[in-house]
């Protein structure tokens, strides 16, 4: 078993009950209550984007929970955030597989690691496409972006698959000491405040983000258990916006909904939110 998963207890029999009792239709590849202790399991890399995809949507905000490799450099980090809770509810956990539009993959970095940070984007999307899967799109800011407030770089993966690929070379990414480069990604729920700070990992250091960017979800928010997966085989749907897929399954680089308002082009106006909320904006375009 090359991974450890250390969280609370709770958590790991909840995995083993997602696995083993409501018909998870990815391979367990050793995931098995034999690798389990209370608050730890063992499992091999070849699960690990099945792993991190479901406690992305499961794990209780409040519970701190880590992934290791015996054969890599860096660690996954889930922090304890107490903004908001992302438990399962009616008592059954949330599928990723339904749950997720996308992922979102990151690098932030300065000038003084430009060129460290472009080789890794290239040496990620290489990792990506040979693990057989779809690099969507690929951008990179100079700029604040969204919550993001260095310059940063973005890879969106379709599926825990792609997401896996991504995260192991990261685990595998040697950072030098005094390097500014720090490695992180999030599903895509379209509850982008939760999406950002409860469902954000970072592999290896952590850094700041600026979710106050976006309005938390209010009191009737139900968590993605209840959520359908709008992402299909004509378009790809993101941080409100929908993308027609070309033929090779990527992304045309504008969108249709509320781009002009995220990231670079709205950081001066504050966080979405009041006569910017996305849910009306997208529910008027929806009328």
């Amino acid at each position: 078993m090359a991974c450890r998963l250390t969280t609370s207890s709770s958590l790991v029999t909840a995995l083993l009950t997602a696995i083993n009792e409501e018909g998870w239709d990815r391979p367990r590849n050793g995931i098995d209550r034999v690798n389990a202790v209370p608050t730890s399991l063992a499992f091999p890399e070849s699960s690990i984007g099945a792993v991190l995809s479901w406690l992305f949507v499961n794990r209780p905000s409040s519970v701190p929970t880590k992934i290791t490799s015996f054969t890599r450099l860096n660690a996954i980090n889930l922090p304890p955030t107490t903004n908001a809770s992302v438990d399962a509810h009616n008592g059954r956990s949330a599928d990723p597989a339904v749950a997720v539009d996308i992922y979102h993959v990151h690098c932030h970095f300065n000038a003084a690691s430009e060129v460290t940070a472009t080789n890794l984007l290239n040496s990620t999307v290489a990792a990506i496409r040979s693990a057989g899967e779809v690099v969507l799109h690929t951008h990179v800011f100079k700029e604040k972006n969204g919550p993001h407030d260095p310059w940063n770089w973005e890879v969106w993966v379709e599926n825990e698959r792609g997401l896996e690929a991504a995260v192991l070379h990261f685990m595998a990414v040697r950072v030098e000491e005094g390097e500014y480069l720090r490695l992180c990604c999030h599903p895509d729920t379209n509850e982008e405040f939760t999406d950002h700070d409860a469902r954000m990992c970072w592999i290896g250091e952590s850094d700041e983000l600026d979710v106050n960017f976006f309005s938390a979800p209010g009191k009737e928010y139900q968590g993605p258990s209840v959520r359908q997966r709008e992402t299909n085989s004509e378009k790809v749907v993101t941080m409100g916006e929908v993308y027609k897929r070309r033929g090779d399954g990527t992304v045309e680089h504008h969108g249709e909904g509320r781009g002009s308002e995220y990231g670079v082009q709205d950081r001066e106006g504050g966080s979405w939110g009041g006569e910017k909320d996305d849910r009306e904006a997208r529910e008027a375009r929806e009328a």
